[in-house]
């Protein structure tokens, strides 16, 4: 079932929700980034940090799960990328 949220079509309700909760949170995200080996993230988001070694910013490539515990991720692709996946820097 899709859903749109600010003139873009989502897959499920709960990513719709998610980029929702994204803009209220003032990040910038881009929806369906490209492929990372076997895993396909839902989302790009960019976030300003005010740490001085963060650069003023993090990004992070998200999965949207209606999972309610990290257990239940099992073997998804995304737990093989848990850090230190150079985001594609045309998104930015």
């Amino acid at each position: 079932m899709c859903t749109y949220y600010n003139g873009l079509m989502f897959k499920t309700p709960l990513e719709a929700q998610w980029a929702a909760f994204f803009d209220l949170a003032g990040w910038t995200w881009h929806s369906n980034p490209a492929r990372v080996g076997n895993w396909a993230p839902d989302f790009f988001l960019k976030f300003a940090c005010n740490h001085s070694e963060c650069g003023g910013y993090h990004t992070l490539l998200a999965t949207v799960l209606p999972l309610k515990s990290v257990e239940a991720f099992g073997s998804h692709p995304c737990t093989e990328y848990s850090y230190g996946i150079p985001a594609d820097g045309t998104l930015e």
